[in-house]
């Protein structure tokens, strides 16, 4: 079934994160330790989709929490540890997201819009683009400005788990719970276009 969502049945398991760069210097030494960002990883853990899950992250601590179709029919709806709702996707003919004080409600297919080849997925948030594309062996994020473009964030899909490991850059970026709701609609297998 074409879903135009081209992550929708992806899953592979293998880091495409830089392990280390050559001196730019070239006779100082490297050291990959004080440029090379934390990676911080977040597991969405459920038993039969994605759909119904729990994130947690650092010392397997819940963080999120995302429920579908209870208490609302037709909604998707992520919540924080506390039990907030920070985050809606509406389900209609033209789904619609909104992350609450982050990313006003507006199509699925305006908030990971398709470039024109279909290949990846462009993401706007607090004034700057990003793209989610398939790397060798994950889903990536990548910083679009940046020259080649940035790693931020990948995600690995298992069986019954996703992984979702953040750089520490993206984290202070206030990235974490965009890239959440953006993973789960990217591999929720419906048609967000």
């Amino acid at each position: 079934m074409y879903t135009n969502n081209p992550y929708a049945h992806w899953s592979h398991s293998k880091s495409t994160f830089p392990s280390s760069a050559p001196s730019v210097f070239g006779a100082l030494p490297f050291s990959a330790s004080p440029s090379k960002p934390a990676i911080i990883s977040f597991y969405f853990e459920f038993n039969v989709a994605i759909f119904n899950c729990v994130i947690t992250g650092p010392d397997n601590k819940v963080l999120y929490k995302i429920t579908t179709d209870n208490p609302a029919p037709g909604f998707t709806i992520m919540t924080d540890a506390q039990g907030q709702a920070m985050a809606v996707v509406e389900w209609q003919a033209h789904p619609i997201v909104e992350i609450r004080g982050l990313v006003k409600k507006q199509h699925t297919a305006r908030f990971l819009s398709l470039n024109a080849d279909k290949s990846a997925r462009h993401m706007e948030y607090n004034g700057k683009r990003y793209t989610w594309a398939p790397g060798t062996q994950a889903l990536c994020l990548f910083n679009s400005a940046a020259n080649p473009p940035e790693p931020l964030a990948q995600v690995t899909s298992g069986h019954q788990k996703v992984v979702m490991e953040m750089s520490s850059y993206a984290i202070q970026a206030g990235l974490v719970e965009v890239c959440a709701v953006s993973t789960f609609l990217l591999l929720c297998g419906r048609n967000i276009d």
